[in-house]
């Protein structure tokens, strides 16, 4: 196949991807070795460095600066000034050179650094996805982006190798707009989930990451519940939830934007775990709480 590049948004660089593409991944159950989040089979196809949405919660670039600085000094900067994005000559290699039929009938995740869908990056996930889909690889695709509605109709006519997930933190709007300040409100991305349900794919929500009740969300209990509710409503496959990690810088950026103290400790995560769990049962949805510190 023939890779085009056209990118509208400026990015922080380029980097040289290597065969192959998909890389072993620990988001997978503990059977296989992984840490128990039913993510993948243990694999992942990541393809950039950084993320223009700029979630001040997300504790990736705690990752890209233990590992990448030394090599990508743009990773100094801070969280969401930076993409990194393949070198077009080297992508087009890898994506020739990956095994693809390796990984037949396996589930792989896209992504869990960056989201797949950005528009710097949306003409490498579409190859990515039209050369895996064809070699027999099913993907379960994470993404907070709009952008993926333009791949619908490619992932429909593989619909029985996708599982198509979303992620959102709240469905309170004004928390909304300080912990994900570049990301679609949570009732678009629910909009986006109706449309792959009726491109007959299999959808799912990861509720992440859950903040304890603070000022501007008082009420966690009326969150979780309105935003299950709303998930039981499309008829969702499965549901997953997790706590805010304390990694990095992320815990101070979102204390600083709060104003407030965030506390994250086994007896408040046990707490959130078990209301979670209580929705699940009360709006009748498949799924599970990962639980980080208890």
């Amino acid at each position: 196949m023939q890779f085009r590049l056209s990118l509208s948004n400026a990015v922080s660089g380029e980097f040289k991807v290597r065969a192959p593409l998909i890389k072993p991944s620990r988001l997978t159950d503990v059977s296989r070795g992984g840490v128990g989040k039913e993510l993948s089979t243990g694999w992942v196809v990541n393809f950039a460095i950084g993320c223009t949405h700029a979630c001040p919660f997300c504790y990736v670039d705690n990752i890209h600066k233990r590992f990448f600085t030394g090599k990508y000094p743009e990773t100094k900067g801070e969280w969401g000034t930076y993409l990194l994005i393949p070198e077009p000559v080297s992508f087009k290699k890898a994506l020739e050179e990956t095994p693809w039929h390796k990984w037949r009938d396996e589930l792989v995740l896209m992504s869990s650094t960056h989201d797949p869908f950005l528009p710097q990056l949306l003409p490498y996930a579409k190859a990515i996805l039209e050369t895996g889909l064809k070699h027999g690889v099913h993907f379960l695709i994470q993404t907070r982006s709009l952008n993926a509605l333009q791949l619908l109709p490619i992932l429909a006519e593989y619909k029985n190798q996708v599982i198509f997930q979303v992620s959102i933190a709240t469905v309170n709007e004004t928390l909304r707009r300080v912990i994900e300040p570049h990301v679609s409100p949570a009732e678009a991305r629910l909009m986006m989930l109706k449309k792959a349900k009726e491109h007959g794919l299999r959808i799912g929500v990861i509720i992440a990451p859950i903040i304890p009740p603070n000022k501007l969300r008082p009420s966690l209990e009326q969150d979780l519940d309105t935003l299950m509710r709303k998930l039981a409503s499309i008829g969702v496959n499965q549901v997953f939830g997790e706590m805010l990690h304390v990694r990095g810088f992320n815990i101070k950026r979102l204390e600083q934007l709060l104003g407030e103290r965030i506390i994250i400790n086994g007896e408040v995560d046990r707490w959130v775990g078990s209301l979670f769990e209580e929705l699940l049962k009360k709006h009748r949805l498949n799924g599970k709480y990962w639980y980080e510190y208890y």
